[in-house]
C-alpha cells in the first residue's frame, strides 16, 4: 500500500535559536526580550523537509505606496532573522488577477491606489536603508505583479530563495495559500506586536490636513515633498509619467 505524501506543516523558529542574539538600535533590548511570547517568531511553511533557514536569500514583496514606518519597522524585524533580504517593489498593473490572491493584489493595484513610481518607492526605500543600516546584506528590486505571470516575476528573484509574508491581517493568509500551493518556502514573520501604520492611514491624515510626516521615515519626508507625494496619494495632483 502506497504512503501517504508528507503534509505541511508549519513550524516555529526563534529568531535567537536561529541565528544567535541581534541586538537592536543602540538603547533597544535585544529582539528575543523585545517580542511578547507569541510574536517575534517565524512560523516556516516548507515546501519539502529541508531547513528553510538554509535558503539563500529572503525575499518581501509589497506595493509601499508610499514606504512607510510601518514598512520599515517590519524590514527591521525581519532582518534580525539573519537572511540577505531582497525587498520587491510591486509595479502597478491594471490586469486580471486569478484566484483569491489575483482578486485581491487587482483591487490593490488599481492606478489611483498607486500614483507613485517603482522608481520613488524604491528610492524611498533605498534613503531609509542608508540612514538606518541593517546587519544583513540587502537589496531592493522592481518586480511585475507576482500573481499575473508568476514564472516571470521568480525570475526576478534568487533561484534559492524563502518567501517572507507577515501575520499583520488576512490578505497575508491568502498570499500564504498562494504561495505554498506553488512550492515556495514561506516563512510568516510575526508582527502584531509592532506599531501599526498603513498608507491609507497616510492618505487619510493627507486629505484632513493633519500631521502625517511622523508616519514616514525621517529620511524619506523632504524626497516624498519633492516628488509631490502628498498631492499625487490624494488625487489633487497627477504628475507626468506615473504607471
Amino acid at each position: 500500500m502506497a504512503q501517504a505524501a508528507p503534509r505541511r506543516r508549519a513550524v516555529p523558529i526563534d529568531a535567537e535559536t536561529a541565528h544567535g542574539s541581534h541586538r537592536g538600535a543602540p538603547g533597544e533590548p535585544a529582539v528575543t526580550d523585545r517580542y511578547p511570547p507569541s510574536e517575534g517568531r517565524a512560523r516556516s511553511h516548507r515546501a519539502d523537509r529541508k531547513d528553510v533557514f538554509r535558503t539563500t536569500y529572503a525575499v518581501w514583496a509589497g506595493r509601499f505606496q508610499p514606504f512607510h514606518l510601518g514598512h520599515f519597522r517590519t524590514i527591521r524585524r525581519m532582518a534580525r532573522l539573519g537572511r540577505p533580504l531582497t525587498i520587491a517593489v510591486i509595479a502597478t498593473s491594471a490586469a486580471s488577477g486569478r484566484g483569491a490572491y489575483g482578486r485581491r493584489a487587482a483591487e490593490a493595484g488599481a492606478a489611483c491606489r498607486n500614483p507613485l513610481t517603482v522608481w520613488e518607492r524604491m528610492e524611498m526605500i533605498r534613503l531609509a536603508l542608508s540612514a538606518e543600516p541593517l546587519p544583513v546584506e540587502l537589496r531592493v528590486i522592481g518586480v511585475p505583479r507576482p500573481d499575473v505571470d508568476w514564472h516571470l516575476t521568480a525570475s526576478f528573484y534568487p533561484s534559492a530563495r524563502v518567501i517572507y509574508l507577515t501575520d499583520r491581517d488576512e490578505f497575508e493568509s491568502v498570499k500564504l495559500r498562494h504561495y505554498t500551493s506553488l512550492g515556495e518556502d514561506v516563512v510568516v514573520v510575526g508582527v502584531k506586536d509592532l506599531p501599526t501604520v498603513s498608507a491609507s492611514e497616510v492618505r487619510a491624515r493627507i486629505r484632513a490636513g493633519a500631521e502625517w510626516q511622523s508616519m514616514l521615515h525621517p529620511a524619506t519626508v523632504d524626497y516624498f515633498k519633492e516628488i509631490h507625494g502628498p498631492e499625487r496619494l490624494t488625487g489633487t495632483n497627477r504628475s507626468p509619467g506615473i504607471e
